[in-house]
């Protein structure tokens, strides 16, 4: 539109410099048109229009109408409304160009057949969907002073990156005397420490896992038959958030149970019946040297 205001101006002005008059514009029919095709990464949208439009104020498919005319500062605008795709790439970049083509011998500024402009442009940005799993790498049956392992997994699923730091956490659940936890993979600086664990990942590509292997030990009072359930969380700094929508997500590890070996009791060996005798002479024998 901006164009086509500037190329009546500008058509004026070298006319009236060259032949010294006053130069009108005079409405032709199909004087103007304004194709607008829709940018990759947007989905189809509506447009209307306002001012010296044509018969046509709006449609729903991509812009390309024919204003009949445009009087001497007349104008016609048109509003466009997209929406991003949901399969639009992160970092995707779009612009739009709509061009106004006048009808012959009617001219753009510059003397140009047809003229465009862009807006944009626009990033297109995919948040990124922080996911927990947690899993027993140990046996589901312990006893006081063993060793139960786990693996707590936190991985970006979207398309897009974590920016912004995510909290994990996993107490030292009841029952355990003690463990110490390793990380592997997207980390960061993290490497290793004790439990409880409760530290923050940087942030997380498309597609990165951090693994953080946890050993714990059973405490040596924990009673038989103790169920041990272990819990962790993580907490993406907002506005991002979990695969799930929610602030937080957790994972349970599958229980433990707590199985105290007992001690049998030994019977208390007993003598044969010739022992007995030999036992009972041996025993007389003993009297009689003492009389």
């Amino acid at each position: 539109r901006d164009a086509v205001e500037a190329a009546q101006a500008q058509l004026k002005k070298l006319a009236a410099q060259a032949h010294g008059e006053t130069v009108t514009h005079l409405p032709r029919p199909g004087d103007q048109r304004t194709p607008d095709t829709l940018p990759s990464g947007l989905d189809a949208g509506t447009w209307s229009c306002t001012g010296a439009c044509s018969a046509v104020t709006g449609g729903n498919t991509a812009l390309a109408d024919q204003l009949p005319s445009l009087a001497a500062g007349a104008s016609a605008t048109y509003t466009i409304s997209t929406q991003v795709s949901a399969t639009a790439a992160h970092g995707l970049i779009i612009e739009n160009s709509a061009t106004a083509t006048p009808t012959a011998p009617e001219l753009c500024v510059g003397g140009a057949a047809s003229c465009t402009a862009k807006a944009g442009p626009i990033t297109v940005t995919v948040p990124g969907a922080a996911q927990i799993g947690k899993q027993l790498t140990s046996s589901a049956t312990a006893k006081p002073g063993d060793e139960v392992t786990y693996q707590v997994i936190v991985s970006n699923s979207a398309q897009g990156p974590l920016t912004k730091p995510i909290a994990v956490a996993d107490p030292l659940p009841v029952g355990m005397a003690s463990g110490k936890w390793v990380c592997s993979g997207a980390c960061g600086t993290l490497t290793i420490g004790d439990m409880p664990l409760n530290e923050q990942l940087p942030s997380l590509a498309v597609g990165a896992t951090a693994t953080f292997s946890i050993t714990t030990k059973v405490g040596s009072r924990t009673a038989n038959d103790t169920t041990i359930v272990n819990t962790a969380t993580i907490t993406p700094t907002s506005p991002e958030v979990c695969g799930t929508g929610q602030t937080s997500c957790s994972a349970n590890a599958p229980a433990v149970t707590v199985q105290v070996q007992r001690t049998e009791a030994q019977p208390v060996p007993s003598l044969s019946q010739w022992a007995l005798m030999l036992l009972s002479a041996l025993m007389a024998l003993a009297y009689v040297a003492r009389q």
